[in-house]
């Protein structure tokens, strides 16, 4: 079960309980209640500014699952799906089956369902197949994230559907997180609505950082706000210039010299009261003495650090295992491809090896899945402690772990990876009260011997761990024809 998500299971029998009184036939498709175009078309206007602040982040939350076959749906509060987004296929399917904007997606004729819980539970609800309802959407995982934005008095959900073959609670992480962004946005650009620069220093000089430099770049204004973000003590930087240093500098530059403001521009500045990073968002106007004549630059600097950082978590967790923490086959084919660059640019050499436990499956089927994910999770720490550094690892799935192993002059130092790799196996795993001796097939391509493109290296390193394998396992084999 997802951390975001807690037991919501007496609610599905609850659900499920009330569809049977409603007389809803779980075999059949149902026919969804459909509002009227210009009911429709009022919901959109008002959710106009959600819309077009989540085209960003869908999209950004779209290429990091890119592989999956998805479609999202944006909903109001009464479950009227008001845009659908996302992989053609699917949209094909779900338009099939009546799925499309203006439908009120409830409980009442829709059955059991996601968009449903979420706004009635108000968190992330997953549903997978026979958790459903309908039997029509027995193959398919949804994800329901609920949103209330206060300040525009709107609620509604964030929701994806796959084919439950691609289930994972990272996807209900993901969204989770990409809502939260969508939530900040909007509170950010709420804040940063301007009438005109003079009143943001009356009303938002507590919540902003207020910095007023003159055209020598001398500053002559520094609020408190700007004090806590930047570290910088007033005393200390009124009627001092803009050093070439400050992150400031080139933008004072650029709207002396072009009259032109600067708006949401992101910058990071070093806190050096707190020693730690801040990410900012900049905006900048010129001020004018006399029409035509500047006098000097208006700055305004927004706390974004937690938007930041939470941009960072979904590309992090786009590209590591969330078990072993290693990166994962998305980061190893990315590397790849980058290694195959620098090697064909400089003429160097480099192996692909992968692994896979031997009789890996006994350990969860005797010991159970929590077992073998500690096990995982201790292959992992052995392999990062005890390689050479030039050795990156990969978990790509299941079992199965890569390594690329850079800058090599010959086979030989392969080989010798390889041996290492089997020794460390030759150690026996602690777990509990349990002492697991497992060893490892390792195959090996090598660069540019055995290819010159990906799926060459990886097949040929393939076909060689299955040769290491029919040899009895324990060992490792270099690609041969």
């Amino acid at each position: 079960m997802s951390i975001l998500q807690r037991d919501i299971s007496k609610y599905i029998a609850e659900s499920k309980k009330r569809c049977k009184k409603r007389n809803l036939d779980p075999n059949v498709i149902p026919d969804l209640v459909t509002v009227s175009l210009l009911e429709l078309g009022q919901k959109m206007y008002q959710f106009k500014s959600i819309l077009k602040v989540s085209d960003f982040f869908v999209e950004k939350f779209f290429k990091t699952i890119e592989n999956i076959p998805i479609q999202l749906a944006v909903t109001d509060e009464n479950g009227t799906i008001l845009e659908l987004k996302g992989d053609a296929n699917i949209k094909d399917q779900m338009k099939h089956m009546g799925f499309r904007p203006g439908i009120k997606f409830v409980e009442e004729y829709a059955g059991t369902n996601s968009v449903s819980l979420a706004l009635e539970t108000n968190q992330p609800v997953e549903l997978i197949g026979t958790q459903h309802y309908h039997s029509f959407l027995k193959n398919t995982a949804c994800y329901s994230v609920p949103f209330e934005f206060e300040n525009l008095h709107l609620k509604g959900t964030f929701s994806i559907v796959t084919l439950a073959d691609y289930q994972s609670p990272l996807l209900l992480t993901l969204l989770a997180t990409t809502v939260d962004l969508i939530e900040r946005e909007l509170m950010i650009r709420e804040q940063n609505k301007q009438l005109n620069v003079f009143n943001q220093v009356v009303t938002e000089s507590t919540q902003n950082g207020i910095i007023k430099v003159d055209d020598e770049g001398v500053i002559v204004e520094f609020n408190q706000t700007a004090e806590k973000l930047t570290g910088w003590q007033r005393e200390n930087v009124i009627g001092e210039k803009i050093s070439k240093g400050n992150p400031l500098h080139k933008y004072f530059d650029q709207i002396l010299e072009e009259g032109k403001e600067v708006s949401d521009i992101e910058i990071a500045i070093k806190n050096t009261r707190l020693d730690q990073q801040i990410m900012c968002l900049l905006n900048g106007v010129p001020i004018y003495e006399n029409v035509g004549t500047i006098s000097g630059v208006f700055f305004q600097l927004k706390d974004i650090t937690e938007r930041y950082q939470a941009t960072a978590s979904i590309n992090y967790l786009a590209y590591h295992d969330d078990l072993t923490t290693l990166p994962n086959r998305r980061c190893f084919l990315d590397l790849l491809k980058e290694q195959l660059v620098k090697a064909e640019e400089h003429q160097k050499m480099f192996a692909v090896f992968l692994l896979d436990l031997d009789n890996f499956k006994t350990v969860n089927d005797t010991l159970g899945h929590g077992k073998g994910d500690k096990l995982l999770f201790n292959v992992a720490k052995r392999l990062v402690e005890n390689l050479p550094e030039q050795a990156k690892i990969f978990r790509i799935g299941g079992d199965e772990f890569t390594i690329l192993l850079t800058d090599i002059q010959q086979k030989s130092e392969a080989v010798e990876v390889a041996k290492k790799i089997v020794q460390l196996f030759q150690q026996s795993y602690i777990l509990g009260n349990h002492e697991l001796n497992i060893s490892v097939s390792v195959g090996i391509s090598i660069y540019p011997d055995d290819g010159q493109e990906i799926d060459w290296l990886y097949s040929k390193a393939d076909i060689a761990m299955y040769e290491a394998k029919h040899q009895g396992g324990a060992g490792y084999t270099i690609y041969h024809s």
